[in-house]
């Protein structure tokens, strides 16, 4: 719609670095990771009608950075990744912790599909890993590449997308047989290494962050 006012910056916090955030696609919640002295925590914020903490859960140690953030589609689910592996599901109106899974790499990039069945798992050694909600049991894993996972997104149609330090961004289909799989659809080349993408809903439009040195520390790109 028309643009008709903008209001004053808030600040939410400002106490220590912020490694990773996340909106929701409403933007009534917004989530960020905090390096403390000891421990990376999570800090939970309702946005209107003011800024409201909702929660600040801790999530590990301050050896392994959080990177990846994300909420489900409908604003009710919020899930965390490490770089030790720890994956941890959240309430979006509580930080109630819900459910866990330790993966076997350090995660970097998640994404929750349209119909909240699936998170997907992107990894520092390059796996994709797919768990089932709302429990996190592993339900696939596939070699995407043998570098960083960067980004990764589903699309409404159900199409997995995943970027990284390949210099590739590749969509799959998840296969609905038993067993499950991914099987590449598209795939888009670049002379450059992806740092991080969003997609649009029907997955016609891509916003993407290239650098020509890999860059773990990189803007992250929100619809």
């Amino acid at each position: 719609g028309e643009v008709v006012g903008l209001n004053g910056p808030w600040v939410l916090d400002q106490s220590d670095f912020s490694y990773a955030a996340a909106v929701h696609s409403s933007a009534d919640r917004v989530a960020f990771s905090l390096l403390g002295p000891k421990v990376f925590r999570l800090a939970l914020f309702k946005l209107f009608p003011a800024p409201k903490r909702i929660a600040e859960l801790p999530l590990g140690s301050y050896e392994h950075d959080v990177e990846a953030l994300a909420f489900s589609a409908d604003g009710a689910l919020l899930a965390s990744g490490t770089r030790s592996g720890n994956v941890e599901l959240f309430a979006a109106n509580d930080g109630s912790r819900l459910a866990s899974f330790q993966s076997s790499e350090p995660v970097v990039s998640l994404a929750f599909d349209a119909e909240k069945k699936w998170l997907c798992l992107g990894g520092a050694q390059g796996r994709l890993t797919l768990l089932s909600l709302p429990g996190l049991e592993l339900a696939i894993e596939a070699k995407f590449s043998d570098d960083e996972v960067r980004a990764v997104a589903f699309s409404r149609d159900g199409l997995l997308y995943a970027g990284g330090w390949n210099k590739q961004i590749v969509a799959y289909d998840l296969t609905r047989e038993d067993p499950l799989s991914l099987s590449p659809r598209r795939r888009f080349d670049f002379p450059w290494f992806v740092n991080d993408f969003t997609l649009d809903a029907e997955g016609r439009t891509m916003g993407v962050a290239f650098s020509e040195q890999k860059a773990q520390r990189t803007p992250e790109l929100h619809r």
